[in-house]
């Protein structure tokens, strides 16, 4: 073919040409290869996993239950059988104990608990409760009454008290008691008036 001359001089080659070389200086695409190695791997885990599939939903046949045996007692108590075992019965001594007091009662209080909650009625003269008696005015005795204090003499632990000089009544929270005989002093402190004091005994003996 004739190269025409352009305006600028140069010769205008043909397309053709032009797409010729374009094509002979492109990269040519790789073709994909196997890898005889990787062909191998992939064959053996195709040839497991079919086998495990098998199995799964054919070979249930292998699938069998074992009898567990009971272990040996170690105490050698062999003539022993399990359905003759019963759970001992363990009688355990109560942790807390509610106890009720009574003016001018000297008897001993007895308990196997480690803590003891003291409740009665607010003691007056002459061993007899607060509420029976009345003041010079008329007026319930209860009424002179500001607070109650109980100690334990054995342990030197006081306990917290409610008092109720409405109702009369004075209940104290958990205080703990020790082992043997409890010397128990309640203090009864009023207004304008000297103090009741009741002495009693808690005997905390061994729950076994």
């Amino acid at each position: 073919r004739c190269l025409l001359p352009t305006n600028d001089g140069a010769l205008n080659r043909p397309a053709e040409m032009t797409d010729v070389r374009h094509m002979a200086s492109a990269p040519q695409a790789k073709r994909f290869r196997l890898n005889p190695v990787e062909l191998v791997i992939f064959s053996g885990m195709a040839v497991v996993l079919v086998n495990s599939v098998y199995h799964l939903f054919y070979d249930w046949d292998g699938v069998r239950p074992v009898a567990v045996q009971q272990a040996p007692d170690p105490r050698g108590d062999t003539g022993t059988q399990a359905g003759d075992r019963r759970v001992a019965s363990v009688s355990a001594a109560p942790v807390v104990a509610s106890l009720a007091v009574t003016c001018g009662s000297t008897a001993p209080i007895p308990t196997t608990a480690d803590k003891v909650r003291l409740s009665g009625s607010l003691c007056g003269d002459s061993g007899k409760p607060a509420a029976d008696a009345k003041t010079a005015d008329g007026k319930p005795a209860t009424s002179d009454f500001v607070r109650t204090e109980v100690t334990n003499l054995t342990n030197h632990v006081s306990a917290t008290v409610f008092t109720d000089a409405a109702t009369g009544k004075f209940s104290t929270d958990l205080f703990p008691v020790a082992a043997g005989t409890n010397h128990i002093e309640m203090k009864f402190v009023r207004q304008g008036a000297p103090a009741v004091v009741e002495k009693l005994q808690i005997l905390k003996a061994d729950a076994h």
